[in-house]
């Protein structure tokens, strides 16, 4: 997920620098490191994260607990709207669908066609069963078929409900997700999907088998990221809210943003959408502010895409103060027609929202991270960041099953006499409701603090960037297999690395019978994606380190070799140190054959002759075998390794 970017005020960053340049001057070493505990505020644990709570606490209750548990839709709550968006590709003609139900008197109306107030009611009733979870969840249990409904309800009290589904298999195709006032659940049995497909006809209407009482077997699902209308705040927009992002611009007095097609495969435009018109916004006084918009280059020539910018100026308020205006989006259809997409753009002022949302772990897992001993420590001071997983349940009890996934805890420690975020990731099973693997605990977590925390190449990169987040994740001993995965829908990492050995640098799969894994890198995901180092009998060691020259942050700048260093001429585009070659072969048996190291080195695709020139002599000085492509190269048979000041070196492996 990414959330909305804000540079840090300047004197207070420059301040930052002197102190830490000072304070590594004066030769002080770093402060031991443990856990700082946080009180609770209403931003959630972990001060120094500055997340914030997207639910607006002004507004009704409209969600009633069922017994289970679970939640329903209040008796009495009426929609004055419904909108419904389908979209597909796969293997035939992309297909798209959009229409609008509204209520006139006494009657729904789609278009000139009177709609069923009975079938309108069923939808409504047929929002229950609804589990609190903390991200999407889907299922793809086969390709070249890819769904893709959203569903607003807007209420006669103004509320607005956001009912999503990708989903291609499952009964209903769920699990269908719902967004209320910042809060996110999932309906596993699926039985919106009769409803809309009733009301809107399509594919819902043409492919539902439901049994609530456990015939049909398990759902299976996959944690699936946010919807964009809750990491950047706005309703409506239905037609192109997959494509919908803002900003607010603090020293412009203004909000940016930008509507975007989506890039599957053959997709240029949003639909048939293929011109932006004008965007303007409605702020509380009702004084209409027109926006300027400008198209954006389409980019990868492959896969082009339809993009716009926009920017509406606005008085900023306070930064606790919330903000709320109505949007207005006029924009084209092939063909020559025009469409006006209107809705709501609101949020909190906020100074800092780089670090995102802080959202209670999910239903199926609130339970049980407490009642694990060391899971529960953890919560007492730090805040759970977003649990990614993979799972299957009974259709009628769906808090039951398997659920093999990360989680992720975010803290704050002292480094250097100054405060530094950090985030600790970790794998875990639960198998009906009982925790089966979870191996991370307070013990485990300060052992890795204090070993990397006090590295040279740590505090280096924090005097480059007093800012800087410090990203980790541990596994005690080998996580189970990931049987709860489904087909296609991916899933949390698997938490092994393998690191080759390369010279006097050792290697190793970890975790194994004698060491733990414990990864670490600087301002990386906080998910296990690619960690910069693994730590192998307490040395750190290059695992999956991808520094890009040109763009990158002030810590990750530290990192890359002077033997990289190309002068007056442009940087390298990309410099990819693997700690293992990623295509290494396997014998006939299914053996992976012990591979070596692999460095890629990206060069600009209009490099000028001088420039290859200065790139090509620096690559053939490395001390590895060079194979030279077009726009990329690679170097066998060698790693990076942490200097005595921190900095890193090319060594070769023989």
């Amino acid at each position: 997920m990414q959330t909305t970017q804000f540079k840090p005020h300047i004197i207070t960053f420059v301040l930052m620098l002197i102190v830490v340049a000072l304070l590594s001057l004066s030769g002080c070493s770093s402060d031991t490191a443990t856990p700082t505990p946080i009180a609770d505020s209403p931003q959630g644990k972990a001060l120094a994260w500055q997340l914030w709570d997207p639910a607006d606490p002004a507004l009704p209750t409209i969600l009633d607990k069922n017994s289970d548990n679970s939640y329903k839709l209040t008796s009495g709550w009426d929609a004055s709207s419904i909108t419904y968006s389908y979209g597909w590709w796969g293997l035939g003609n992309p297909g798209n669908d959009y229409q609008v139900i509204e209520r006139t008197g006494a009657e729904y109306k789609n278009g000139d066609n009177t709609v069923s107030t009975t079938d309108i009611q069923a939808l409504l009733v047929a929002l229950d069963r609804l589990y609190p979870t903390q991200l999407l969840l889907t299922y793809s249990g086969h390709t070249d078929d890819y769904p893709d409904w959203t569903v607003e309800l807007q209420g006669t009290d103004g509320q607005h409900i956001l009912l999503l589904s990708d989903s291609n298999s499952n009964p209903g195709n769920g699990p269908w997700n719902v967004l209320y006032n910042g809060r996110l659940y999932a309906q596993y049995d699926g039985a919106l999907g009769q409803a809309i497909g009733k009301l809107f006809g399509g594919t819902l209407a043409q492919r539902n088998s439901f049994s609530l009482d456990g015939s049909q077997g398990d759902v299976l699902f996959s944690t699936e990221g946010l919807p964009p209308q809750l990491i950047y705040g706005f309703w409506g927009l239905v037609p192109i809210s997959k494509g919908f992002s803002y900003s607010v611009d603090f020293s412009g007095s203004a909000i940016t943003g930008r509507i975007t097609g989506e890039s599957s495969i053959g997709s240029m435009q949003i639909g048939d959408i293929d011109k932006l018109l004008s965007v303007s916004l409605t702020p509380p006084d009702g004084a209409i502010t027109t926006c300027t918009t400008e198209d954006l280059p389409e980019g990868d020539p492959f896969t082009p895409v339809t993009s716009w910018k926009f920017t509406c100026p606005v008085h900023i308020g306070n930064p606790t103060d919330r903000y709320d205006y109505g949007i207005s989006v006029q924009f084209g259809r092939e063909g020559g027609t025009t469409t006006e997409g209107k809705g709501e753009l609101y949020g909190a002022w906020q100074s800092d929202q780089t670090q995102g949302l802080a959202l209670p772990l999910p239903a199926e897992l609130a339970t049980d991270f407490a009642q694990n001993t060391n899971a529960n420590d953890l919560l007492s001071d730090h805040q759970p960041a977003f649990v990614t997983y993979s799972g299957k349940a009974p259709l009628n009890d769906p808090m039951q099953g398997e659920r093999t996934g990360e989680a992720v805890f975010l803290g704050q420690t002292k480094v250097l006499s100054q405060t530094v975020r950090y985030s600790i990731g970790t794998r875990f099973e639960i198998s009906n409701t009982q925790m089966v693997y979870w191996t991370l605990d307070r013990t485990m977590l300060d052992g890795m603090l204090k070993k990397i925390t006090s590295l040279p190449t740590t505090e280096r990169v924090l005097q480059a960037d007093p800012l800087l987040t410090l990203n980790m994740w541990y596994a005690g001993t080998k996580p189970p297999e990931m049987n709860a995965v489904p087909l296609y829908s991916g899933g949390p990492e698997e938490y092994n690395i393998k690191v080759n050995p390369c010279g006097s640098v050792p290697g190793a799969i970890l975790p194994n019978d004698t060491q733990p894994l414990e990864a670490f890198g600087y301002n990386l995901s906080r998910n296990l994606y690619m960690a910069d180092f693994v730590l192998i009998d307490g040395r750190p060691v290059v695992a999956n380190l991808d520094l890009f020259p040109q763009t990158q942050d002030p810590a990750r700048a530290t990192l890359i070799p002077k033997e990289f260093d190309t002068g007056q001429s442009r940087p390298f585009d990309r410099v990819w140190m693997q700690g293992a070659s990623l295509f290494e072969p396997y014998d006939k048996e299914g053996t992976l054959i012990p591979g070596g190291t692999e460095l890629t080195l990206d060069i600009p695709q209009d490099a000028s002759p001088s420039e290859k020139a200065v790139y090509t002599k620096l690559a053939q000085a490395l001390p590895g075998m060079l194979n030279m492509g077009e726009a990329w190269w690679t170097v066998d048979g060698i790693t990076f390794t942490p200097n005595a000041d921190g900095s890193l070196g090319v060594v070769g492996c023989k």
